[in-house]
């Protein structure tokens, strides 16, 4: 079951890079590409999957979170545009 998380979260990274090739999503891309290589000994134990798989999902956070600040700045040209499409 570790396992299949590891992967799906590996997956996730690789997907997300792909559509969007942030500094962070660069960053966290190795560490995703190493999950099929990774041994029973690492899957085996919740700790070890953490390191393995750990930096991948720090940057993937860090990346959805500077999504945020990105978004924001749009939302808000949108809505001016709006207002003045009214006047």
């Amino acid at each position: 079951m570790l396992a299949l998380l590891v992967l799906i979260a590996a997956v996730v990274v690789v997907v997300r890079w792909w559509k969007r090739r942030s500094h962070a999503l660069s960053v966290a891309l190795p560490y995703a590409l190493l999950v099929p290589f990774l041994s029973i000994y690492v899957i085996d134990l919740p700790q070890n999957a953490i390191r393995a798989i750990g930096p991948a999902l720090s940057f993937l956070v860090v990346d959805l979170y500077a999504m945020q600040f990105v978004a924001e700045p749009r939302r808000a040209a949108v809505a001016a545009i709006d207002v003045l499409s009214e006047l």
